[in-house]
């Protein structure tokens, strides 16, 4: 089960990416940066199903352009959400 608390943490930390997170209107960074949260709180998970699922949460929410990532950009935002 996923732990998505993580958007507690993300209104606290940047509230104006989780109002665009609310509105869906995000930006590429941004989704990074949720990929990033969400597997600070699954660390269960690996960073790679963090970002698949968060891109997916995009796809859903008619945000189809940001999880168009080409290898390159997934690979980049792989190594961010490493880092944490």
């Amino acid at each position: 089960m996923w732990d998505d608390n993580w958007r507690s943490e993300l209104e606290s930390v940047d509230y104006l990416c989780y109002i665009r997170l609310c509105e869906c209107r995000n930006r590429k960074q941004d989704m990074i940066k949720m990929a990033k949260l969400m597997y600070k709180y699954n660390k269960w998970s690996t960073p790679e199903d963090c970002l698949i699922r968060m891109m997916e949460w995009m796809d859903m929410n008619s945000q189809w352009e940001l999880a168009d990532l080409n290898q390159k950009e997934f690979d980049e935002a792989l190594d961010i959400i490493k880092q944490i």
